[in-house]
Order: structure tokens, then C-alpha cells, then sequence
């Protein structure tokens, strides 16, 4: 009889190859995604509808995530979130980040208010490490696109989306427009972990992090 240890390592074998295939059908969407190539997707969203949706890289990124990043053809994005119904572009990568995450973190203010316009959802929906595009907007220096989503993204309490003034998410936002160099010292660290720090704690963690933005100015 197999040890569970084999039976694991044969599961993560099934599940290794299983996952090869699946991107590697998905190479050319792929390809068009990066290249902006809106025939070449066309075709493929022709015979594969599924793929619109679909997670073709590592990461689960879909065709507009990628094509959200690379930031090069607006009419091929445009186009894909014509193609999405409403509640697809709500999809997520394995970051939970969702295309207008990568628009925040990529300064891409054209698309970021085609996909507002479309889903006013967008602006409240919280990566894995709780904080909503409004953040990485902050986080990257973006300031068109922060002054954008800061005029769409409501301070309402609501159960599904609560508000992103509020609470550890409040208080990063705010830490972030002072110091926003703290994620460039560490940018893994949870939010949670970052906000609930003591003060002497804090500073001293990031003490590097506020000399580069004194030798900045």
C-alpha cells in the first residue's frame, strides 16, 4: 500500500500536469493579450467562449489583466471589457486583485475609468493584502489616478463592500499618503501586521524607509 506521502506527491503530479495543460492551451490567447492583437483574440473568444474569463498564465491572470499591464493597446482592452459581462470583470488573479488593481498599480487612469464606468463595484474590491485600488494607486505615486479614485470610491459602510476610509484600511491609506515608502521597505507585510504596530515599534521598523523619502525631497 502507498504511503500518503506518495499518494501527495502523485496528486501533485495529477495537478502539475493538469495545470500545464490548461495554460498551455491558452499560449496564444496569451500571446494576443500581451501583443494587443484584437484578431487573434477574436478568433480565439470564437471558438472557445470560456477563454474571456478564463486564467491563461501563472498567477490565474486573465487576457485583461494582462492586458491592463502592458498598458499598450487601449482599443484591445476596450474591447475585451465590452466583451465581459458586468460581474466578470470582478475577476481576480491569485493576488485577488482584480483588473483595476493593475491599473492602479500601473498608473493606466484611460482604463481604470473604462472599467469604473462599467462595474462601479471595481473600486471596493480588496486584494490579498486588504486594501483596494485606491491603495496601490497611493502606493505607486500615481496622482491622476489616485485623485480619480478618490472620487469614486464612496466612504459608505456596506456589507459586502465596507469602506475603505475605515478602520486598518483607513489608517494605511492615511500612513501611505505620509510615508509612501513604506511598502517600497517591505512590501509583503500584511496590512494588519503594519497598523497594529506600537508607535516606537513602527518607527523603528521603517526608520529606513523615512530617510529615503527625506533624501527624496
Amino acid at each position: 500500500m502507498a504511503s500518503s506521502s506518495e499518494v501527495n506527491a502523485d496528486n501533485d503530479a495529477v495537478q502539475d500536469a493538469q495545470r500545464i495543460r490548461h495554460l498551455s492551451q491558452y499560449i496564444p490567447l496569451n500571446k494576443a493579450a500581451l501583443k494587443g492583437d484584437r484578431e487573434s483574440a477574436r478568433r480565439i473568444f470564437d471558438s472557445n467562449p470560456n477563454a474571456i474569463a478564463a486564467g491563461i498564465m501563472e498567477g490565474l491572470s486573465t487576457a485583461l489583466h494582462i492586458a491592463v499591464g502592458t498598458g499598450k493597446n487601449i482599443d484591445f482592452v476596450r474591447n475585451l471589457i465590452d466583451l465581459k459581462p458586468v460581474e466578470a470583470l470582478e475577476l481576480t488573479n491569485d493576488s485577488n486583485s482584480t483588473s483595476l488593481t493593475v491599473a492602479a498599480m500601473v498608473g493606466n487612469l484611460e482604463v481604470a475609468r473604462l472599467l469604473v464606468e462599467r462595474n462601479p463595484n471595481l473600486p471596493y474590491i480588496r486584494d490579498n493584502n486588504e486594501v483596494v485600488p485606491l491603495h496601490r494607486a497611493v502606493q505607486y505615486g500615481h496622482k491622476n489616478l489616485v485623485s480619480f479614485l478618490l472620487g469614486v470610491t464612496r466612504n459608505e459602510i456596506e456589507p459586502t463592500y465596507p469602506s475603505p476610509y475605515a478602520d486598518e484600511s483607513g489608517l494605511m491609506l492615511q500612513l501611505l499618503l505620509v510615508f509612501p515608502s513604506i511598502w517600497r521597505t517591505c512590501p509583503t507585510t500584511p496590512l494588519k501586521e503594519i497598523t497594529q504596530l506600537t508607535v516606537p515599534k513602527f518607527v523603528c521598523r521603517y526608520a529606513a524607509g523615512f530617510q529615503l523619502q527625506e533624501e527624496t525631497i
